[in-house]
């Protein structure tokens, strides 16, 4: 045996592994040449992988005998220590004993014959028994729970305290499990074996070696000590897979060996732990095993460095926690160990689009190999487990293929001896040029989406809209757009509201907070703190605003000069709408918190509130008033309205006739002419009922919380105004046509690219802008609402209406737009050819065969309620399809879709194709919630965790894809193994394109693209 004379040896020290087991059983080892003693060094059951130590006596052959008793398994035996022969009469000396049971409360044996509920202390008799002398200081044991009732532990120490701040064994419910234990001993030759709380178990205890009292000073002397806790990760992060975790100081220093107690607790994965002295390479030897989740714990005898450390090794693939108690050491000098000798002078240089990696062949250790071991970043892996191996070559170099360019690599190069024994690292980075992003241009800035409106006059209002600008109009025409609060980027820096008493005085509800104050032709704006979202005016002295601040609701008054003291009404959760009739009296109207309509009434600067509904449901509440004498309040979810008479609220007729509308913006001009607006529908009231006209079927979308607002300066003259920058005019007895007065862009969302010289880039108004190779174009309405795109080459582009039902074909212009569908909501679009496309709707599908649609098919049955589609198609017969809310795929063949399966993730956040075989998706594993990538090969995926959590990213090969981290600007790179972060900063990008090793980003800031 490895590192043990070959005469001379009273035992050996082994940690015995069983793996591949076939059914249960349990492993004897003991001298060769012997008779089997009836003990067990450790149990298993089908399928477990168990370790244990083992001090097993040397045969006269120098050799031990490992039986197994059960369903057939295969053994592993590491040694870790040899006890020599000689006489055993100094302190610390260890007297090897044959295996003798002591305990075993099955059949009464040294304890009552029942089992043991914890809490419980069982005190054992070592001393005089099993060939135990009297006066021995310590006893090594091999501790076995049998069928326990529930996970638990057992503690071994002198006399219990009555409280166990260490632990000698762990249990699972239903599975026997040994530990070898060095447990010193009362004065009176006993230990106390405590069960802990809950579990009900029965408790064996075998012999194998005691050890002479008094106070050691030879070389080899095993001293036990009280257990002392060294180590335990369980208070912060797990330890990563492959860590290597150093111990500092666990014995006094110039000892040769530590003898502790390792815990590994909620390991992710299954795996070992090796442990071993720092410096001294790591030894290919696992002395503890473990299964996924499983709480184990195995004593173990290693080696310290001179400064008495312990480094514990994680193998690859587990998280897990550590558990250390010391409980004895050996003392020095440590017997000479060979280690492999550590590589030099190791360099790493760019080859072409690979890294050459090269070092110097140690001199000692008999090395037969290498193995390197990688890392994106500048950490190099700690360990011969730890990051990714990327090769195990027999020569001092090698040639790194699998790197993405502008990625800082940072590997660890190990010596590996005949026995598999590893050296120390040697650490080396390298880095292949990064890929440039030297392409820029501008993109169309956010602009219009008109959200408030205010006519004092019939010839004069007044528009503010999301971008933060303001237009008049003056009867006849349009004011051109001026600019009042300034913009960033995709924030919203616009008006909530406005309110106009007159021509010459308006004031404005800002989303960033605060006000604007136009006076004259003149605008200014005041910052506050307060969001405010609605603002009546009965005069340019007087008016009322509400909103929110901190998520409170918030009212306050315009004195003429300035939004006095702000107050906090009580009973309402929000606050949505407020008209001033007068110059004393203000009605606001929202949500109380428990869902119920609510209004508030100021007399003066006084409010006082109360529910107008007794039940809850209820969303967006308007108020709209004419005088003191006439208010009516409308509420969005079930078309209810109520109607002040001076003195009460009653119920008026809901907001229906022969179509329904859900109001969300309302303008009385008086007690019989209102207007409510609701999506494309304006009620018209006339005193007593409602008349409905629908002013556009389809469905325009909106960055805030309503798509159109109305104000009417009398009964014959109303305006409305969309968040795509157009209006309508009621004259009295009719609407206009809609009309188109605020250019409206919004922000801009997925791009799609055919090629380097064929993209597009939609925003959710409708608007498509194209790249033709150069430059991109100014941007063309396309649709209603957002289009989805799909380019299958530079001259064949699809645009779907999100919302609208209809399409339109792009073959070097735009086709007129085809009807298809009712207002329908779709998620996405993917073409495999001009003939072979698929529109998605929650978990259904649509095809399009060139000229038609097919109707609605399941793809994905609904398990939650959230459903919706991503789809790719990497060629004409190739298409994956992913339900983003539960990790759910589908692949499309060229002729049926695949039933669904699962991914790995619970979340999908994007996905990229580059052919049938090669697709990669970025989002939240399943189970654990963390940031991960997958990868699909056609057949199976597998994630791999992320170092963040990417949202943008598109692939350019099987083995190279681009992402952006964190601030949107940080290009991270893919390169088949890992994901790694580069130096390279692009403009911020909302979405990536890659074709080939050609990319392009866009975003607020503009777009940007690789040559």
């Amino acid at each position: 045996m490895a590192g043990v004379p070959s005469s001379g040896a009273a035992a050996v020290l082994l940690s015995v592994t069983v793996t591949a087991t076939t059914g249960s059983g349990y492993v004897t080892a003991y001298a060769s040449g012997t008779t089997r003693p009836a003990i067990s060094n450790l149990n298993y059951v089908t399928g477990q992988t168990v370790t244990n130590l083992a001090l097993v006596p040397v045969g006269a052959d120098g050799a031990v005998t490992l039986s197994v008793s059960g369903g057939a398994a295969q053994l592993v035996a590491d040694v870790s220590g040899y006890v020599a022969v000689g006489p055993v009469v100094n302190p610390g000396s260890v007297r090897v004993l044959r295996p003798s049971r002591l305990l075993d409360t099955r059949a009464g044996l040294g304890a009552p014959a029942r089992r043991v509920t914890g809490p419980a202390v069982v005190r054992l008799t070592v001393a005089g028994r099993g060939g135990v002398p009297t006066g021995a200081s310590a006893a090594v044991l091999n501790l076995t729970a049998v069928a326990p009732s529930r996970a638990g532990y057992l503690a071994v120490t002198p006399v219990d305290s009555g409280s166990a701040s260490t632990s000698a064994l762990n249990f699972a419910a239903g599975r026997s499990v040994s530990n070898v234990v060095v447990a010193r001993l009362s004065p009176t030759g006993t230990v106390d074996i405590r069960v802990s709380a809950g579990a009900s178990v029965d408790v064996v205890a075998d012999v194998f070696a005691a050890v002479v009292a008094g106070s050691a000073s030879d070389d080899g002397a095993l001293v036990p000590s009280t257990p002392r806790r060294v180590l335990d990760t369980r208070s912060g992060g797990p330890v990563a897979p492959g860590a290597a975790v150093t111990v500092g100081s666990t014995v006094p220093r110039g000892s040769a060996a530590a003898v502790v107690n390792v815990t590994v607790v909620g390991p992710s994965a299954n795996g070992f732990v090796t442990v071993g002295a720092p410096g001294a390479g790591t030894p290919n030897v696992s002395q503890l095993t473990f299964a996924r989740g499983a709480t184990v714990a195995v004593q173990v005898v290693a080696p310290v460095d001179q400064n008495g450390q312990l480094r514990l090794t994680v193998s690859q693939a587990s998280t897990l926690r550590l558990v250390v108690d010391l409980v004895g050491w050996v003392l020095g000098p440590a017997d000479a160990q060979s280690v492999p000798g550590t590589v030099t002078t190791a360099a790493a240089s760019p080859s072409g689009s690979a890294l050459a990696l090269s070092w110097t062949k140690p001199g000692t250790g008999g090395v037969t190999g290498y193995v390197i071991r990688r890392r994106a970043g500048a950490e190099a892996p700690s360990s011969p487990y730890d990051g990714i191996g990327i090769g195990t070559p027999a020569t001092a170099s090698f040639i790194d293929s699998r790197v993405a360019p502008g990625v800082t690599y940072s590997y660890a190069v190990f010596a590996r001896d005949a026995a598999g024994d590893y050296s120390e690292a040697t650490a080396v980075t390298g880095t292949v040029r990064a890929q440039s992003w030297a392409g820029r241009s501008s993109l169309p800035a956010r602009q219009g989406s008109p959200t408030a409106v205010s006519c004092p006059t019939t010839t004069w209002c007044m528009v503010g809209d999301e971008g933060g600008a303001a237009l008049s109009w003056n009867g006849t025409s349009w004011s051109s757009r001026v600019q009042v609060v300034s913009q960033d980027g995709n924030f919203v820096r616009g008006f909530t509201d406005v309110s106009c008493p007159s021509t010459t005085f308006c004031l404005g509800a800002l989303t960033i907070g605060g006000y604007a104050v136009y006076r004259s032709g003149s605008w200014s704006v005041v910052p506050g703190s307060v969001s405010w979202s609605a603002v009546d005016c009965y005069s340019a002295s007087r008016c009322a605003l509400v909103g929110e601040q901190d998520d409170r609701p918030r009212a306050g008054f315009w004195n003429g000069t300035g939004v006095g003291s702000v107050s906090g009404p009580a009973g309402f959760s929000v606050l949505r709408s407020v008209s001033c009739p007068t110059a004393t009296l203000c009605w606001a109207s929202g949500s109380a918190s428990n869902g119920y309509v609510r209004v508030m009434k100021a007399s003066g600067t006084t409010w006082s509130g109360s529910n107008l509904a007794s039940s809850s449901g209820y969303d967006w509440v308007e108020v709209s008033c004419t005088s003191a004498t006439f208010c009516m309040v409308t509420s969005f979810n079930g078309s209810r309205v109520w109607r002040w008479n001076g003195s009460s609220w009653s119920r008026a007729a809901a907001t229906t006739s022969n179509l329904i509308v859900n109001v969300n913006s309302l303008s009385c001009s008086s007690p019989t002419s209102c207007q409510g607006l609701g999506d494309g529908r304006v009620a018209r009231w006339n005193g007593s009922t409602w008349s409905i006209t629908e002013l556009t079927r389809y469905v325009t979308p909106s960055a805030g919380l309503r798509n159109r607002v109305i104000d009417c300066a009398s009964a014959s003259m109303c305006l409305v105004v969309d968040s795509k920058g157009r209006f309508n005019r009621w004259n009295g007895s009719r609407w206009s046509p809609m009309a188109n007065f605020d250019r409206s862009i919004g922000i801009l969302g997925e791009v799609t690219c055919a090629s380097p010289s064929r993209c597009m880039l939609s925003d959710y108004l409708g608007n498509v802008l194209t790249w033709n190779g150069s430059t991109w174009s100014a941007p063309t309405t396309v649709s209603e609402s957002r289009s989805l795109l799909s380019c299958v080459s530079a001259t064949w582009c699809l645009a779907v209406d999100a919302q609208s039902g209809t399409y339109r074909r792009w073959t070097g212009a735009w086709g007129p737009t085809t009807t298809f569908d009712n207002v329908n909501y779709y998620s996405s679009l993917a073409c495999a050819s001009s003939t072979v496309c698929f529109l998605f709707q929650s978990g259904h599908y649509r095809r399009y065969n060139g000229t038609s649609w097919s109707a609605l098919t399941q793809l994905f049955p609904n398990e939650d309620g959230n459903t919706a589609v991503r789809a790719v198609c990497a060629t004409a017969r190739s298409c994956v399809a992913v339900d983003t809310w539960t990790g759910r795929y589908s692949v499309w063949n060229g002729s049926t879709w695949s039933k669904a399966a699962r991914t790995g993730l619970q979340q999908v956040n994007g996905l990229s194709c580059v052919s049938a075989s090669s697709c990669g998706a970025i989002g939240v594993a399943a189970g654990s919630g963390t940031a991960v990538s997958a990868r699909f090969d056609g057949v199976t995926w597998r994630t791999t965790p992320t170092p963040w959590g990417p949202a943008r990213f598109s692939c350019q090969t099987a083995t190279r894809c681009v992402a952006t981290g964190y601030d949107d600007s940080t290009v991270w790179m893919w390169d088949g193994l890992e994901w790694g972060e580069t130096a390279t900063k692009i403009q911020p990008a909302d979405d990536i394109a890659c074709r080939g090793t050609w990319c392009m980003a866009t975003g607020s800031a503009g777009a940007t693209w690789t040559p």
